[in-house]
């Protein structure tokens, strides 16, 4: 709190700044409606206000009054005599006639009267001496004994200035302007007709010179999330630190901050548009006005807010004052004391404050809006950061923070906090500053500026341009090896044509298409090193795949993609389809639609609805290396499940999500129990693991969280479980997606064991995901084509005979009387190319009821030994073998060796 002394310093300012005001009692209010019908006062009454410095003794004075027509007399209690003294501004009641309706009392009259007042129309005369005759009709309305005059209502024939004041009735009075205080001496513009608000001599009235009571930033913003004062009316004083388009930002000078460390000593200033003159930065300012905890969101109930003052009226008080120091933000000021809903922001301590980060490292690129006919972007500026050295925030299981938890939620659902570590960068979010159009991972230095709060995230609004540094390049997916073949997905994003389509997809201008195009075309070739297959989701038809193909080929004439897609039930017209690359030995041999027609029991209104909007797309195929050879057959399944949008508040959606999964689980299965090498891949808009209210990736892998962690649990139908592919990567490369500077995986890629067992390697192409949304305005680049990062797997193709360039040596089996083996040592020689790896030996020709022992599996009735390397030229190895017997012999058996993975 600011001290008494500072506000008594503040009074007698305000006070000396009065003393040019002449001393002098007005009528301030008048009310005739007394006691009428619908009124809420019993008495007639008259106000009185001293405006002046000094007090005024009414010894002598009286108060006269006349009908609108007629003239003054002293009959009738028409004049009222006036005692004691009127202090500066101080108001003086006086109580006239009482009615016979109404329902409250005046406050303690200073004079009482009889006169029974016009309740629409009349005169009052305030004089000063000689009481004891009625005020003549010459003596006009001012001027000598008259101190003031009041006519009011339209048919009053004697007022002030040139008109009279407006008619009062049974609820309204007749009140001055600026709450009795305004005397141009004309009454029509002096007075309006307002609810009565009688006031006595204890009421006291500076007529727009306001002593308020003095509360400190400190005060406002409290120790917790919220202030203590919300809802009030509070005068505060500080140091303007920013301005935003639509407020500017007050703190306390460095000697009022109080000895809290838990009280922010700055607060956002809220004024709508652009703040007054007044507020410059530097100036000492003082602002009344509302205390508001504002969210921005009024569909985020659990969410915290910004504190801040709205309403305002703001007044200079000095010019030129040094800013106070920035707060240097260290790792420590991003910890949480605890996981309640109070201590989920950890920087709320310096919110309004001047912050300042040595060095900032990007975790998110910046955002922006896109102009989806036209196919480009603005930025609005925002990022998102971290404190250099921090790494970099993932999301994590469980139900984020501080959402409540659903009704029905198990007590062990899982809770993510929200990486408190983040914070919020508005790069263009104060008055002039430029915004800064970053990818991730770029490192600014210096960066300061007040600390705002927005989607539920503390932000700094840097003061001085951050600048624009270039941009990185694509992250290429690696090139597949002569002995690999590979499968991507790529969410396109509303992947629309020029032509306006029935339903609600986005008609693209020519030149927006052809940009779309040819930064889809550069992205295939160049950062996903043009996969043979591609499972696509949000591709508007199959003319919009085709016409894909066709610009692939125009801009490689060697690639030749067949287009593949099935319309599904997408409201926006979005659907799954495929890519295959020709002249790679990939042959198509079905492609089927699954669970289009399936249908889910809407919980909101107990209706079956369509569980999906675009249902998965099932591809069968042969693919045989590009050079000839052993073929395999694999199916691939193409998801685009629903998004995670609103599943904090609809319980439809959560039950549309887990209807879908729980079939692709079993679908999977089908699959899969059929011999089948599946891999599940696309858009699962989903993570890796169990968000608390359906885990969706769970039930597909066969790994479904157990009902008590999950609000809605699905059965475990897949055996055996799938492999999630993602975890070949690094962690710090586990990501397809960035949402509010958390990076996470949406686009997955599942395996079931058979596939699994082929698969060399995955990547993700990273064009996406990094980069800012302003990159998407370049057609010459494949940066920002989309929001999501394209997963590329690699699988390797059957196996090949490398046995016609090798020398084996095969010597008769021995038995061993110590080990109880038949033993032989073979000798492979390379006399060819150099062969990569792995090698798979297989012993053929043995007779029933003898065993390879070590046997890495067994292909068509043959055992074999994985060897995980490769052979050069000129190169021998040997191989030991040991055969378990019945007591038979081995007359003979074969070598052959494969290249390759089964």
């Amino acid at each position: 709190m600011f001290t008494s002394g500072f506000v008594r310093a503040f009074l007698s300012a305000a006070l000396a700044a009065s003393a040019t005001l002449p001393a002098q009692v007005i009528i301030s209010q008048l009310y005739g409606g007394g006691g009428n019908s619908g009124a809420t006062y019993r008495y007639d009454f008259v106000e009185l206000l001293n405006k002046g410095d000094n007090p005024v003794s009414l010894s002598g004075w009286c108060l006269q009054y006349a009908s609108a027509t007629g003239v003054f007399t002293l009959g009738n209690n028409q004049s009222t005599t006036l005692t004691g003294t009127i202090e500066p501004h101080r108001h003086y009641l006086v109580q006239l006639a009482q009615g016979t309706g109404g329902t409250q009392n005046l406050p303690t009259p200073d004079a009482t009267g009889l006169t029974a007042a016009g309740a629409t129309a009349g005169k009052f005369a305030l004089l000063s001496s000689n009481c004891g005759t009625a005020l003549a009709a010459g003596e006009g309305t001012s001027g000598g004994r008259i101190v003031d005059f009041v006519g009011y209502g339209t048919t009053a024939n004697l007022f002030e200035g040139t008109g009279p004041a407006p008619a009062p009735s049974n609820t309204n009075a007749a009140m001055r302007g600026n709450q009795g205080c305004t005397d141009t001496n004309s009454n029509s513009a002096d007075f309006s007709a307002t609810p009565p608000n009688p006031r006595n001599s204890s009421v006291e009235n500076l007529c727009g010179v306001v002593i308020p009571t003095l509360t400190s930033i400190n005060a406002i913003q409290g120790a917790g999330s919220s202030s203590p004062l919300t809802g009030q009316s509070v005068t505060t004083q500080g140091i303007v630190t920013a301005r935003k388009s639509n407020g500017f930002f007050l703190q306390n000078a460095e000697n009022e901050y109080d000895a809290n460390p838990a009280t922010s000593e700055g607060i956002f200033v809220f004024t709508s548009s652009a703040p007054p003159a007044t507020a410059a930065v530097g100036n000492r300012v003082q602002v009344t006005g509302s205390v508001v905890e504002f969210k921005g969101a009024a569909t985020d109930p659990d969410g915290m807010a910004l504190t801040e003052i709205t309403g305002p009226t703001v007044s200079q008080l000095s010019t030129g004052h040094p800013l106070p120091a920035p707060i240097v933000l260290n790792a420590a000021d991003f910890t949480r004391g605890g996981t309640d809903l109070e201590k989920t922001q950890p920087l709320e301590r310096y919110e309004g404050m001047l912050v300042t980060a040595v060095s900032l490292t990007a975790v998110a690129p910046t955002q922006g809006s896109l102009s989806e006919a036209n196919a480009t972007s603005t930025s609005n500026g925002v990022f998102y950061a971290v404190l250099t050295g921090t790494a970099r925030p993932f999301r994590e299981p469980g139900l984020i923070l501080p959402d409540a938890l659903p009704l029905g939620a198990p007590v062990g659902t899982p809770r993510f906090d929200s990486n408190p570590e983040r914070l919020r960068v508005d790069s263009d979010g104060i008055t002039g500053v430029a915004a800064a159009n970053t990818a991730a991972g770029t490192v600014f230095v210096n960066a300061t500026g007040p600390l705002d709060f927005g989607f539920r995230t503390h932000t700094l609004l840097p003061t001085t341009p951050l600048g624009n540094p270039a941009l990185p390049s694509a992250g290429a997916a690696p090139a597949p090896l002569d002995s690999e073949f590979t499968v991507a997905s790529m969410n396109l994003q509303r992947f629309y044509d020029t032509a306006d389509d029935p339903g609600g997809d986005t008609q693209l201008t020519s030149q927006a298409f052809i940009n779309r195009l040819n930064k889809l075309s550069l992205s295939i070739r160049n950062v996903l090193n043009s996969p043979d297959i591609i499972a696509v989701q949000e591709a508007e038809h199959i003319g919009a795949l085709q016409a894909i193909a066709a610009k692939l080929a125009q801009d490689d004439p060697s690639l030749s993609y067949q287009s593949f897609l099935v319309e599904g039930n997408d409201i926006g017209g979005i659907d799954v389809g495929y890519l295959v690359r020709g002249n790679r030995g990939i042959t198509v041999d079905q492609i089927t639609q699954e669970g289009d027609a399936r249908q889910f029991l809407n919980p909101e209104n107990n209706q079956l609805e369509t569980t999906f909007d675009r249902p998965p797309l099932v591809l069968r195929a042969t693919v045989t290396p590009p050079g000839g050879g052993a073929s395999r057959k694999i199916i691939v399944v193409n998801l685009h499940l629903l998004a995670l949008s609103n599943i904090e508040t609809s319980a439809r959606r959560r039950a549309k999500r887990k209807d879908g999964a729980d079939f692709v689980a079993g679908l999977v299965q089908q699959l899969q129990a059929s011999n089948g090498r599946v891999l599940v891949l696309g858009d699962y808009n989903a993570f890796e693991f169990n968000d608390g209210y359906v885990d969706v990736t769970g039930a597909i892998m066969g790994k479904p969280a157990l009902p008590s962690e999950v609000l809605l649990s699905s059965p475990d139908v897949v055996n055996p479980d799938l492999t999630n592919l993602g975890l070949l990567l690094p962690a710090s490369e586990r990501y397809s997606y960035s949402f509010d500077g958390n990076a996470q995986t949406l686009d997955h890629a599942l395996a079931s064991q058979s596939l699994a067992a082929i698969v060399t390697r995955m990547a993700y192409g990273r064009s996406n995901a990094d980069f800012p949304e302003i990159a998407r305005n370049d057609a010459a680049s494949p940066l920002r084509l989309t929001d999501h990062d394209h997963p590329v797997v690699y699988l390797a193709h059957a196996p090949t005979d490398a046995t016609a360039s090798l020398a084996i040596q095969e010597p008769a089996f021995v038995y061993n009387r110590t080990t109880r083996r038949l033993e032989a040592t073979i000798k492979i020689t390379n006399n060819g190319r150099s062969i990569g790896g792995p090698l798979q030996i297989l012993v053929g020709g043995l007779p029933r009821g003898v065993t390879l022992e070590g046997s890495s599996g067994v292909e068509e009735g043959v055992p074999y030994i994985t060897l995980q390397r490769g052979l050069d030229t000129g190169e021998m190895i040997q191989v030991p073998l040991r055969l378990l017997t019945n007591g038979a012999g081995v007359s003979s058996y074969s070598i052959r060796v494969l290249n390759g993975r089964f």
